[in-house]
């Protein structure tokens, strides 16, 4: 993303943000001092699949750096999932923006993370072009990001355990 002062990277605006707790779809980790652990935005219900099940969607994961490395980042998916089965999604999605023509080590981490620990796999299983649409750079997203660089958005699915 193309962070200037002109344009800076706001990834969630305050009245978004707003309304996913109006919604009741920001979880939030508070141990009662500042700042907040961490929240996660869930969305209930995105699509359904070919075979009819529900799916549901969770992202925007973050945990404050002063309680990263803590397991709250996990804490806060099994809740995001737990959430989306009492909804009545059987299947959870998330999505991933990365660099197209380079590894970005914080994208790779999660992706890691997400495939390797979590057990998410490509929505299109072993497909890796048909689970993602590359944008170019210069592409704007949600009518306030622009990309700095050719990336892939892929998104990735599991079975809520």
């Amino acid at each position: 993303m193309v962070d200037t002062s002109e344009q800076p990277f706001q990834r969630m605006l305050l009245c978004e943000i707003q309304e996913l707790v109006d919604g009741g779809c920001l979880l939030v980790l508070d141990l009662g001092a500042p700042p907040l652990v961490g929240c996660i935005k869930v969305k209930k219900h995105v699509e359904d699949t070919a075979d009819g099940k529900r799916v549901g969607e969770w992202g925007c994961l973050t945990v404050s750096p002063e309680h990263q490395g803590k397991g709250y980042g996990g804490m806060l998916q099994r809740a995001a999932e737990m959430f989306l089965k009492g909804s009545g999604c059987v299947v959870a999605q998330l999505e991933l923006l990365t660099p197209a023509h380079w590894t970005h080590t914080h994208k790779e981490r999660l992706r890691q993370w997400y495939v390797e620990r979590l057990g998410y796999t490509l929505k299109v299983a072993g497909d890796y072009e048909g689970s993602t649409t590359r944008l170019s750079a210069g592409t704007k997203l949600l009518d306030r990001f622009l990309l700095a660089v050719d990336s892939d958005f892929t998104i990735y699915r599991r079975t809520i355990p």
